[in-house]
């Protein structure tokens, strides 16, 4: 992912308007506004979010992002999103021992 700029006239904690003014993440935006999880997930110290850019889309399995939009999916879909969220506003170092965190756990 590549990093966001982040202006004065936006809060760094308020990820959804960050997301919605990152161009090349505008796929994963769509997602989430399709959640509307940014309706309901709110946190003090904000979220650190790994957002995949629009051209990983044609990585996935050709149908992927089309379950993930259907309405009978929408559990799915929150869970995915969720996946890709970490509370807080996380340092490099924090994201080092988060990702070794994971690692070890689904190494």
């Amino acid at each position: 992912a590549l990093p966001v700029p982040v202006t004065q006239s936006i809060d760094p904690r308020d990820v959804f308007a960050v997301l919605g003014r990152t161009p090349h993440c505008s796929t994963f935006n769509s997602l989430v506004e399709l959640s509307e999880l940014s309706k309901t997930l709110h946190a003090a110290d904000g979220y650190t979010v790994f957002a995949p850019q629009d051209d990983c889309w044609n990585l996935l399995p050709a149908g992927t992002l089309e379950t993930l939009q259907k309405p009978e999916n929408h559990a799915l879909l929150c869970a995915y999103i969720k996946s890709h969220l970490i509370a807080g506003l996380n340092s490099d170092y924090q994201w080092e021992y988060h990702r070794q965190k994971w690692y070890h756990s689904h190494g």
